[in-house]
């Protein structure tokens, strides 16, 4: 079972990093108290230091070495730039492989609506039903004359679009 402990005001939360030592030399305890506040959350900026060495013996041991408050502010920043930019990535790659996966299909002799019609089938009855769930739940942002919908939807009208 794992100990409970206790729950940091900022305060408190800012006392606990001054006892680790990281100091508050580039940042001020008021600018990284707004910065708790308003910005992060302790456990995400503290998970931080565990990059940084600390003093192997003497009056500091067990101390971080050289590590201001500012310096995981930096680290924080850095880690959600590269997220945007990963994010920004990956939704560059999707849309290109979906234009990829559109630009073949153009290129058979396939109508799109039995690929539909065969994986619906291939479903079990309670994944079947989940989707025909989802698609009705969804139908207010479908247009009416999509095809694809219609379609779905008469042939798939006899089953149970509701979860019991």
């Amino acid at each position: 079972m794992l100990a409970e402990k206790k729950k940091f005001s900022v305060d408190e939360q800012l006392s606990h990093l001054r006892q680790k030592g990281i100091t508050f030399t580039y940042c001020s305890e008021e600018a990284a108290r707004d910065y708790l506040q308003n910005n992060t959350y302790f456990f995400k900026i503290r998970a931080y230091r565990k990059n940084y060495p600390k003093h192997a013996d003497g009056k500091e041991k067990g101390k971080y070495i050289n590590l201001d408050f500012q310096y995981l502010i930096d680290l924080v920043v850095l880690d959600m730039q590269l997220r945007y930019l990963l994010i920004q990535i990956a939704l560059d790659v999707e849309h290109y492989v979906r234009m990829q996966l559109v630009r073949y299909v153009e290129t058979i002799n396939e109508d799109g609506y039995s690929i539909v019609n065969d994986y619906l089938d291939s479903l079990s009855e309670e994944k079947r039903n989940i989707f025909l769930f989802e698609l009705e739940r969804n139908k207010e942002n479908i247009s009416k004359n999509d095809k694809t919908y219609q379609t779905i939807t008469s042939t798939y009208a006899h089953i149970r679009t509701f979860r019991t």
